[in-house]
């Protein structure tokens, strides 16, 4: 139902264009300063983290948070991860016993502690994940204890889309950069699916055209390159050493009855 497309400038030699072909990916980043590197690297790891979330979940699946109680709170973040990890292990045991396939997940755990001196203020640890289970939303819930006692607050609430794109939830999970998160994802997490390029669509003439003219924006001029799919942003960059690049976001057009409706 979602796709992410970019189109950029492969390299001009035939070596080039077969490495551009084996990565499957963007013209390389080329920052020259640590700084420059620690924000490319953030953006790649948000961008990845995106579509992760839009390859696995969809509205039929579960955002659940989970908080604790004065008495229950972490004391590190090993704890953390043994309680969030046992959350888990109960979902499985009692998939089991109803007879559902095991739960797969994405559990995003957050944590801060106070630094006046650099403006942080303290958050408690808690944790976010999306789940793909048949349980029930009661039934995920009583799974947040710890030796039979519950932990704190669990609610468990349908995955909402955005014009067929988890996007604004996968950003929610990992705002506040400055913050310390970790994430983590059961073995049945796929990864994002990444098809080889297609080098002959565009010429580098073509897209700088179109990145620097009123298609970029255009819904029905994307919707003639892209049947089938409707556009949900467009985006132009520039680049000194690979020129014009474009990133859009699609979703799959809805289908019409034989009513056209």
């Amino acid at each position: 139902m979602y796709q992410e497309v970019e189109i950029y400038t492969c390299s001009a030699d035939p070596a080039g264009r077969r490495r551009d072909k084996d990565m499957s990916e963007g013209p390389p980043f080329r920052g020259r300063n640590p700084e420059t590197w620690e924000k490319h690297n953030a953006t790649a790891a948000r961008k990845f983290f995106v579509r992760l979330v839009n390859t696995n979940f969809t509205q039929d699946d579960m955002h659940t948070t989970l908080t604790y109680s004065d008495e229950t709170l972490p004391e590190n973040d090993q704890q953390a991860e043994r309680d969030v990890s046992n959350f888990l292990r109960h979902l499985r045991v009692e998939c089991k016993k109803q007879g559902f396939d095991p739960p797969e997940a994405i559990i995003v755990t957050e944590h801060q502690d106070e630094d006046p001196a650099q403006g942080k203020k303290a958050v408690r640890y808690h944790h976010h994940v999306l789940l793909r289970c048949d349980l029930g939303r009661d039934d995920v819930e009583r799974c947040w204890h710890r030796k039979g006692e519950s932990l704190g607050f669990a609610n468990c609430d349908r995955l909402k889309l955005d014009k067929s794109s988890l996007e604004a939830l996968a950003n929610y999970l990992m705002k506040s950069p400055n913050r310390k998160h970790r994430w983590r994802r059961t073995r049945g997490i796929r990864d994002p699916i990444r098809p080889r390029p297609n080098d002959s669509r565009y010429t580098r003439r073509a897209i700088q055209r179109i990145a620097t003219g009123p298609d970029l924006h255009s819904p029905e001029f994307w919707a003639r390159k892209y049947p089938g799919w409707e556009l949900n942003e467009a985006n132009a960059n520039y680049n000194d050493f690979w020129g014009w690049s474009i990133t859009l976001k699609l979703r799959r057009r809805p289908e019409r009855g034989k009513d056209g409706r």
